[in-house]
């Protein structure tokens, strides 16, 4: 499951260009990929926001909390910097998707500017989120 979640996390932020993450909830795990993808945008110019970003990472309790703001109703989620109450996260956005893999609740998705090809990530994170499950229910079956 873990080898399955990184290297979805390193697909993301190559199909992306944006860091792409993968977040067990029940034990905190995360992993991420494509933090140089930051230096592609503008917005990361400044330093305060890529330090913010790397730290908003580490911290997986900020990433939880983050990942708890989607809605159960909608397959992918979008939440603004703006909404996260640090000026320095203002111009990134958070597109992930949620489901449930070997019993865990998990989350997939990518950061970047809030400038993110929305048309290009969604479709994507619909689709991750089908296959992880077709995986799942397969293995299950």
């Amino acid at each position: 499951m873990d080898a399955l979640l990184q290297e979805s996390a390193n697909v993301l932020a190559d199909r992306t260009k944006a860091i792409g993450i993968a977040f067990t909830t029940d034990d905190r795990h995360a992993f991420h990929s494509g933090y140089s993808h930051l230096l592609n945008f503008p917005e990361f110019e400044d330093l305060e926001v890529v330090r913010t970003v790397l730290s908003l990472l580490e911290e997986t309790r900020q990433l939880e909390t983050i990942f708890n703001l989607g809605g159960a109703e909608e397959i992918v989620h979008v939440v603004f910097g703006e909404d996260l109450g640090n000026h320095h996260l203002d111009p990134i956005s958070i597109m992930f998707t949620d489901f449930i893999c070997d019993n865990r609740h998990c989350s997939l998705g990518v950061i970047g500017s809030s400038r993110l090809n929305y048309q290009q990530v969604f479709p994507m994170l619909e689709y991750f989120h089908e296959l992880i499950g077709g995986i799942v229910t397969t293995k299950q079956g």
